[in-house]
C-alpha cells in the first residue's frame, strides 16, 4: 500500500480597510495587510500587502437601480511575496491597475474587465525579475 500525505499550513493574517466617498460618484479606498507566513514553513517570509484604489460611477445616484451605472476603476499596489529565493531575500512586487464594469440587461449584474500591469523582483537586489500583465473577466449580480 503507497500512501501519500500533505499537510498543508496556512498563514496568520491581519488586514484592514477604509474607504472614502464623496457621494454615489466617487469612492477612494486604502488597504493593508501582515501574512506571518514564516510560522508555516522554514525559510517563507512574512508578507506586507499596501493598496489603493480609485472608483468613479456614473448613472443614477440611487444605489438600487444599476442598469445604467458604469463604474471606471484604478488602483496600484505594493506587496512583498512569502516564498524562499536562492539569494535568501525576499521579492517584492508593484502594479496598476484599471478596469471597467458595465451593466448587463435591466437587473444589478455586471460585466467587469480589469487589466494589471507589474513588475516583481529587481535583478540587481534577488536575482530575479518579471514583468506581468494580468487579465480578469467576471460576472457579478443577483440570479432572478
Amino acid at each position: 500500500e503507497i500512501r501519500s500525505e500533505s499537510n498543508v499550513r496556512f498563514p496568520f493574517k491581519l488586514g484592514s480597510g477604509m474607504v472614502y466617498t464623496t457621494g454615489h460618484r466617487w469612492l477612494v479606498a486604502l488597504d493593508a495587510e501582515r501574512a506571518f507566513w514564516a510560522q508555516t514553513e522554514k525559510g517563507r517570509h512574512d508578507t506586507i500587502s499596501l493598496s489603493g484604489g480609485l472608483l468613479y460611477r456614473t448613472g443614477n445616484q440611487d444605489l438600487l437601480v444599476e442598469s445604467k451605472r458604469i463604474e471606471l476603476m484604478a488602483g496600484i499596489h505594493h506587496r512583498s511575496l512569502y516564498f524562499q529565493t536562492v539569494s535568501g531575500l525576499q521579492i517584492s512586487e508593484i502594479g496598476g491597475s484599471l478596469g471597467l464594469a458595465v451593466p448587463l440587461g435591466r437587473g444589478s449584474s455586471k460585466f467587469r474587465y480589469v487589466v494589471e500591469l507589474g513588475k516583481r523582483g529587481d535583478v540587481i537586489r534577488s536575482g530575479i525579475s518579471e514583468g506581468f500583465i494580468l487579465q480578469t473577466l467576471s460576472f457579478s449580480g443577483w440570479v432572478r
